[in-house]
């Protein structure tokens, strides 16, 4: 007979200490409430009437489950709390939005929310309307203009996430009635990310052209910017090329352990110095690959001390190709 095998503790799966969640939700509940009221501390773009009304229905307390849900599972994939905040806001945003039109007499026509009147009831109705429009619009905003250590990839695909489950959850009558007006929105958006993008390029290159090391007639920059994704990074390269007419670039940001890298190569330097080149060797230096024209390559690999030293090693590279 077969001897029963009785499962040790190591056979056991692991789980969080008892209480952990419990004991961090207060915590939560409680920054939830200082974003959501700073992220509804606006001027201009709305009547003092819309803006207390936004106020009255968001501010009135709950248990604030989404947000809760946000940065718990933020924590538990070792994301700090700065960086949830716009998440977690902009859930809880759509969700109060949501509330105010089921309250709606054309809707649930609810006369309580909460313990206190429902929007309409404290307002009127039109007011209430324009109110959960405008919570609406402002979650999306919240995501767009979350902090520069959030790439603007990242930003882009927490607004399309948002927009999915916004579609799917709000009424079929809504979605129609609010269609064309998230359309706008979301080309607004789209318009808003790309000026992001724009301004950070810029500045993350207004004190790199001004530094740049010179050697043969050539301006040299190797560094590594932080808060820019690969497209920003592309463009920072072509405004620096903008200004250094004979120049050798590379720039490198890192997010999550992982590097990216931009290459690229202009005026007197083309020929001797090819960005394609440039960038592989020092993708291969931190474990990656890339590639690209003469003029302008882009690859990446991992970040960590061996990406400072290849970064540190560009001008000696270029140095050689240009005797």
């Amino acid at each position: 007979m077969r001897k029963m095998m009785t499962p040790t503790s190591a056979d056991a799966p692991r789980s969080s200490p008892p209480g952990f969640l419990a004991s961090r939700v207060p915590e939560y509940q409680q920054r939830i409430e200082g974003v959501l009221a700073r992220a509804l501390d606006i001027e201009g773009g709305a009547t003092p009437r819309l803006l207390e009304a936004m106020r009255y229905s968001t501010l009135a307390g709950g248990k604030r489950v989404r947000p809760v849900l946000v940065y718990a599972t933020g924590e538990a994939l070792g994301a700090p709390l700065e960086r949830l905040d716009a998440a977690a806001a902009a859930v809880e945003l759509i969700h109060v939005y949501s509330l105010v039109h089921d309250d709606l007499p054309a809707m649930d026509d609810d006369d309580l929310r909460r313990g206190r009147a429902t929007c309409h009831r404290a307002f009127d109705e039109a007011t209430a309307i324009l109110t959960g429009d405008a919570l609406q619009a402002r979650a999306f905003e919240v995501l767009a203009q979350a902090p520069s250590s959030i790439s603007a990839d990242a930003r882009i695909e927490m607004l399309r996430v948002l927009a999915d489950g916004n579609a799917v959850n709000v009424k079929v009558l809504a979605v129609r009635r609010d269609s064309g007006q998230l359309l706008d929105r979301q080309k607004k958006l789209e318009r808003e990310i790309e000026s992001f993008r724009a301004k950070a390029a810029a500045g993350a290159t207004a004190d790199l052209a001004s530094s740049a090391l010179e050697i043969a007639g050539v301006k040299i920059v190797a560094a590594r910017v932080e808060g820019l994704d690969a497209k920003a990074l592309r463009d920072a390269v072509d405004t620096l090329k903008g200004k250094l007419p004979n120049a050798v670039i590379l720039l490198a940001s890192a997010e999550a352990g992982k590097a990216a890298l931009v290459a690229g190569v202009q005026g007197s330097a083309l020929g001797r110095v090819k960005a394609g080149e440039l960038l592989s060797h020092v993708a291969n230096q931190i474990g990656g690959k890339g590639g690209g024209r003469p003029d302008m390559a882009q690859g990446g690999g991992d970040d960590g001390p061996a990406l400072i030293a290849a970064l540190a090693g560009v001008s000696d590279w270029v140095a050689q190709r240009l005797q």
